[in-house]
């Protein structure tokens, strides 16, 4: 199963849900039901996140839970491509902004020029992440990648 980015606003109550799949092939789908384990993740969140909110008495929460999950389009969909969904999440976090802003992730809807942009992100990310200082073996990588 792919990953999706799910979204909640509190100040304009909406509940978004960035999938790099399109409708047309859907992987991660959205559908609610009775038995917890059979929900889809985003219902799984929202059941939590809306737990969160009436433990805090937080004022807008039967709103929130009153509020349907809908799916963004998204112009660079895709139609199968499960080996870039974590690049897909990570690139919706870094450049989504909230539903009040038009959402832009960069990501071209030409297919090759799509897939060479994924491959520059899946490096950028790896670099982010092992030179991370909170990365505990940072220093065996930067070692190595020095040829010591």
């Amino acid at each position: 199963m792919c990953m999706a980015n799910e979204d909640f606003e509190l100040k304009h109550i909406a509940i978004s849900v960035i999938d790099n799949f399109s409708d047309a092939y859907p992987l991660v789908r959205l559908h609610d039901h009775e038995n917890y384990f059979e929900k889809d993740s985003a219902y799984k969140v929202k059941e939590i996140f809306v737990k969160y909110l009436e433990h805090v008495k937080h004022p807008k929460t039967d709103e929130l839970n009153a509020t349907k999950i809908k799916k963004m389009k998204i112009p660079w969909a895709t139609t199968g491509n499960a080996l870039n969904c974590a690049i897909f999440v990570m690139r919706h976090m870094e450049k989504y902004m909230g539903a009040k802003e038009e959402f832009n992730s960069g990501l071209s809807t030409n297919g090759p020029k799509k897939n060479k942009q994924l491959k520059i992100l899946r490096k950028k990310y790896a670099a982010h992440i092992m030179l991370s200082e909170c990365n505990k073996v940072r220093e065996k990588i930067q070692i190595k990648a020095l040829g010591k």
